[in-house]
């Protein structure tokens, strides 16, 4: 199982990640009010750490490792957004907590800004996604 906690901001960001619901529960309840309030914690539970966090228009979702292949070869089908940037793709390596509870530390975690090389480099597998570079 993965849990995350959704959180408000200038943008949503995830706030932090269990590999237990019980414990995203507890910890969310240890947040500030104007935050915990808005907050929300999600859950996969056919999905484990390690694993990948695709952040989207359609918001974050948490991807196995032939998810986030499929998804990332699925994006030459659409246009970028304006600064050539599908989505960010963040590697989950384990549970994700930040320095400061509430506050966005979303950039701390191992994350690249899918752009059409990285889509180009889909089929050699996810791993080569973080090693991809521009032509």
């Amino acid at each position: 199982m993965i849990a995350w906690i959704e959180s408000p901001g200038r943008l949503r960001y995830v706030a932090a990640v269990f590999d237990d619901r019980g414990a995203a529960e507890r910890y969310l309840a240890t947040l500030p009010d104007r935050i915990r309030q808005a907050s929300a914690v999600e859950s996969r539970g056919d999905l484990s750490l390690p694993c990948y966090l695709v952040e989207d228009a359609a918001g974050f979702r948490p991807l196995s490792e032939a998810e986030t292949g499929a998804y990332v070869a699925g994006l030459g089908e659409r246009e970028p957004g304006d600064e050539g940037v599908y989505a960010i793709l963040y590697r989950l390596d384990g549970p994700f907590l930040p320095e400061v509870a509430g506050r966005d530390e979303m950039g701390r975690l191992p994350h690249i800004h899918l752009e059409a090389y990285h889509v180009a480099a889909a089929g050699q597998g996810v791993a080569a996604l973080w090693n991809a570079s521009p032509v």
